[in-house]
């Protein structure tokens, strides 16, 4: 399994204590999203109670947090963030235009296609193309709005991504499309900027989950639906107290971009009404976004009415001057019954109508889609909500009072859940009151932070598990003992195997010749013995005991909301794979044989005699296994077969395997069998990574 950081490539700074991770980069979530931009930053303080902040960032050099609109001036010589609703960003005379952000797989044919402003008409950069030039924009702008991102220091970026299934498969791809034109205006010298990629939908949940959040948190026995409502899909998930299940994250390409196109298309409706001689300027969709979130305010309880002027234009486009001297427009009411038009479509307008896509899969670049044609805004989000809800409710283990499976909880995020009629339809799909998230805005952009936060803390994890480990497991002395042992069984057998194979041949004729053809035929004087050692370390000493009580002792402190369910089983690891030590015998016949004088090494034996010599001597060979194995004993064999052999010491193979074998060394064998064990641990981190989002670390 492979972590976020390293599914993007992204390595960080060799030997630096995980927490200094936090202190020398810019960790950044960014909700790159169609309608709105939000970023902010984790940061660790070991003075907060939850050790994990997440900080808002501001988009504006004044320092203030508001629904900032991803939308961009871009021509050949500028590339710029537009704040403010204004005209005259669309009548540069540098051959620029407006853009508003989306989000199509790259790669794909959307991808690929020219972008087409408000007018319908096709500009000269490729969708593509607008994603990076913006996401560099945006990037810029966050440096140069926020002084405590400092350039200097490297920088990982978290972008959300919409759930559906097809996405995941893009990750990658989009990533790099996004850093394809970094830097923009920033410094030459400016450190590295990498970028991964989430689902939104995650990153909405895991923000519910951060403990920092109090009694409003999501638990661990809840089975909760996060609905993320978001301008260009509405991300959809549910969170058991297994995790999120098979399916449980899902994408529906439905949201408040495709209001704004209702509203946009209304307002020209009933201008022409009005004034059926008059064209009119192609409205903004970002003029009355911004209007219409101003009529719902930020918690979707102002209701105060707007007004967009649409202004009269002569036939040359000029501006039509009233009896008072100024230019005259109309004045376009954004109040009750307007939105109740854009919203429900209670005359069933065709205009009004929407449709719902949800994206099945992917082949390659091609997209699965299902299309639902919905008689209404309110409809369509109707339609999403009861699909995955169907989908869903058998995971639901409670009833509301009319007896229909409800979650424990329904939170809703993004910055369309302000809208009470979107509050409400949750509610009557769900069957219970949904929770508004604070700052629904900042749900992703603050759930991306906090996740990227999590992977540094997972890193912390990993180490401290492998620390306790190291101080758990038995010593090196212990691990030395097995190795030796093991070596002096794998030589012994060795040793055995060859002599007496050696016994059998009949050639060739002197004992001198004999030996040599021993030397160079069955004497193997490189032998191992780690590997069988360690294997039965492991066995004996009971090693995946201790680190199945290890893991579960170390899951109940940090995650104390699970403990009842900690399920995981370790898998032993493959010892097979670790390095082999060779221990060198240095010893010749003389060690196994004795010491034959020089004139009997030349004695000529016939073939039956070879035998007969050969047979005594293997049975010589084993008489002597104590000394041979174990070291220490004095043999004296008076005139073995005529030849004079007199006494000698045996130091053994357990002097041998011990002196080669020293403590320093058993300690390098024992710390790689330790580092055989990161991966399936590292394994067993990744699999838990959801309750990292839902509980305090102690």
């Amino acid at each position: 399994m492979k972590t976020l950081l390293e599914a993007f490539h992204i390595t960080l700074e060799k030997d630096m204590d995980t927490y200094d991770i936090f202190e020398k980069y810019n960790l950044i979530g960014l909700d790159f999203g169609d309608g709105e931009i939000s970023a902010s930053r984790i940061v660790w303080s070991h003075l907060e109670p939850m050790g994990l902040k997440t900080r808002a960032l501001a988009f504006d050099r004044g320092i203030s947090l508001f629904k900032s609109p991803n939308a961009y001036y871009i021509s050949d010589k500028i590339i710029k963030l537009i704040m403010e609703v204004s005209t005259k960003d669309t009548n540069q005379e540098d051959g620029g235009a407006r853009y508003y952000n989306f989000k199509y797989y790259p790669g794909s044919t959307e991808a690929k296609a020219f972008y087409i402003k408000d007018d319908g008409m096709p500009t000269k950069l490729k969708n593509e193309e607008v994603m990076a030039k913006g996401f560099a924009c945006v990037i810029d702008r966050l440096f140069e709005c926020n002084m405590i991102l400092d350039r200097n220091k490297p920088t990982i970026v978290l972008v959300g991504r919409p759930s559906s299934p097809g996405w995941a498969s893009s990750e990658l791809v989009y990533s790099q499309v996004l850093k394809s034109k970094l830097p923009s205006k920033l410094p030459k010298d400016q450190a590295p900027i990498e970028v991964a990629i989430k689902a939104e939908s995650t990153a909405a949940l895991a923000r519910e989950m951060d403990p920092g959040r109090g009694a409003d948190r999501v638990r661990g026995n809840q089975i909760v639906v996060i609905l993320d409502c978001g301008s260009s899909t509405f991300d959809i998930t549910i969170v058991t107290p297994n995790g999120i299940p098979e399916g449980g994250e899902d994408s529906y390409q439905f949201g408040g971009n495709l209001l704004d196109a209702n509203l946009l298309q209304y307002a020209m409706e009933c201008f022409r009404k009005e004034y059926p001689e008059q064209v009119g300027r192609h409205g903004q969709k970002l003029d009355l976004r911004i209007k219409k979130e101003s009529y719902y305010g930020l918690d979707g309880d102002a209701y105060d009415p707007q007004k967009y002027k649409i202004p009269l234009l002569n036939a040359d486009g000029s501006s039509i001057i009233g009896k008072n001297g100024r230019p005259m427009s109309y004045n376009f009411d954004i109040d009750d019954d307007c939105m109740e038009h854009v919203v429900e479509n209670p005359d069933k307008s065709e205009s009004m109508k929407v449709n719902v896509v949800h994206i099945v899969g992917k082949t390659g670049k091609k997209e699965h889609k299902e299309v639902r044609q919905c008689d209404s805004w309110l409809d369509g989000c109707r339609y999403t909500y009861q699909s995955f809800y169907d989908r869903m409710n058998p995971f639901f283990n409670k009833k509301n009072e009319n007896g229909m499976p409800v979650p424990d909880r329904v939170i809703m995020t993004g910055g369309v859940s302000v809208m009470p009629e979107v509050r409400k339809m949750a509610k009557e799909v769900f069957g219970i009151a949904p929770d508004a998230a604070k700052r629904p805005n900042y749900s992703v952009s603050e759930g991306l932070a906090y996740v990227l936060g999590n992977e540094i803390l997972k890193m912390q994890y990993l180490k401290e598990l492998e620390e306790s480990l190291y101080e758990k497991l038995p010593s090196a002395k212990n691990l030395r003992g097995y190795a030796v042992q093991a070596g002096i069984e794998e030589d012994w057998t060795s040793f055995y195997e060859a002599v007496q194979a050696w016994a059998k041949e009949p050639e060739p004729r002197t004992l001198k010749d004999g030996f040599d053809s021993w030397s160079e035929k069955y004497f193997i004087r490189g032998y191992g013995c780690i590997r069988r050692g360690v294997k039965e370390w492991y066995e004996k000493e009971e090693i995946a005991s201790i680190i199945q009580e290890t893991l579960k002792e170390k899951f109940e402190s940090i995650f104390p909301d699970f403990k009842s369910q900690f399920s995981y089983q370790w898998q032993d690891p493959p010892l097979d794979a670790m390095n082999e030590v060779t221990v060198t015998i240095s010893y010749d016949y003389k060690y196994f044989f004795g010491s034959p004088s020089e004139k009997g090494l030349d004695v000529e034996l016939d073939t039956p005699l070879t035998q007969e010599r050969r047979k005594q001597m293997f049975t010589y060979f084993v008489s002597r296994k104590d000394g041979i194995r174990e070291g220490g004993a004095y043999v004296y064999s008076k005139g073995l077969f005529g030849l004079g052999i007199g006494a000698a010491r045996y130091d053994g193979l357990k002097k041998a395997y011990e002196t080669q074998i020293t403590e320093e060394v058993a300690e390098e064998i024992r710390n790689e069998v330790i580092q055989l064990f990161h991966e399936p641990l590292k394994d067993h981190v990744e699999m838990i990574t959801p309750y990292f989002n839902m509980t305090s670390r102690k």
